[in-house]
């Protein structure tokens, strides 16, 4: 969107806050993940009626003749979706980075060569416009380094979760060779009488009380071989999204903007703390 000045000077308006469509695309997912778990786990699986169709739906049986679904299926499943919109979020971010960073060239070269026709200008922008989403994931995060000037941070986590996507989509999940899925984990470290405990689910379950509540940023990974599955599970799932938004919250650092404009787009996001009713932290 843009307006023509009095002066004839053309303001272009960007929308800064579309550089979070990661976050806002995965916030929905995570949702969607979380309740077909808790209902896949408090669900009886052995007898479900097939989706409701105009005229007769279609079901399949297994060797045993039932369609007997477990959760372990459908935790693998909805764990191995949820890798394709990492990539789905993140694109979209980058994209709207990658038109913002071609916006602020676009004004620093007409300062000194103004642009001559509204034709000119039309081309520009649609330009700038389309030639992003054609560009696949490593292609964007180069482009915009290349504007930048500079590796973006946590580079090799995303280009890692791309990797995995990759798999899980072209492969079925199944490593053409040794790599690792590189991310950030979350810890959450509770400190009771002086002692730092790592807060895991079943320290949750037996409702530990601590005095304090740190969160501490480690560098992690799983390693796959050559031909292996890859299994991925709500531990996984949690950090490969704080990765993704860390990344997101770099990235937005690296952009041509005020401090004031960065600060109002990364505002603090809430994590909920899911801890044992008799816990105190």
């Amino acid at each position: 969107m843009y307006e023509v000045r009095e002066d004839g000077k053309i303001e272009i308006l960007f929308n800064t806050t579309n550089i979070l469509k990661f976050i806002h695309h995965i916030s929905g997912v995570s949702n969607v993940v979380a309740t077909i778990h808790h209902l896949s786990k408090n669900s009886g699986l052995d007898v479900f009626p097939p989706l409701e169709t105009d005229g007769l739906p279609i079901g399949f049986e297994n060797e045993q003749g039932n369609i007997h679904v477990t959760p372990n299926d459908i935790s693998d499943w909805i764990f191995r979706k949820s890798f394709e919109d990492f990539i789905v979020g993140l694109t979209q971010s980058l994209i709207e980075a990658y038109s913002l960073l071609r916006l602020h060239a676009l004004t620093e070269r007409t300062a000194v060569q103004p642009i001559k026709t509204p034709e000119e200008f039309e081309t520009e922008m649609r330009n700038i416009h389309t030639k992003g989403p054609k560009m696949n994931f490593p292609q964007l995060i180069d482009a915009i380094e290349e504007m930048t000037g500079g590796i973006l941070p946590l580079r090799d986590e995303i280009l890692s979760v791309n990797q995995t996507r990759n798999c899980l989509v072209h492969k079925n999940g199944i490593a053409a060779s040794a790599f690792s899925l590189r991310y950030i984990e979350m810890r959450m470290i509770v400190s009771k009488d002086g002692e730092l405990i790592r807060l895991t689910k079943q320290i949750k379950k037996q409702g530990l009380t601590g005095d304090q509540l740190y969160m501490q940023n480690t560098p992690a990974a799983r390693t796959f071989a050559d031909g292996e599955k890859i299994a991925l599970d709500a531990d996984v799932f949690k950090d490969v999204t704080y990765t993704g938004i860390l990344f997101i919250h770099e990235l937005i650092s690296k952009l041509p903007l005020p401090d004031e404009i960065k600060q109002q787009i990364v505002r603090p996001f809430k994590i909920q703390l899911a801890v044992g009713p008799a816990s105190g932290a």
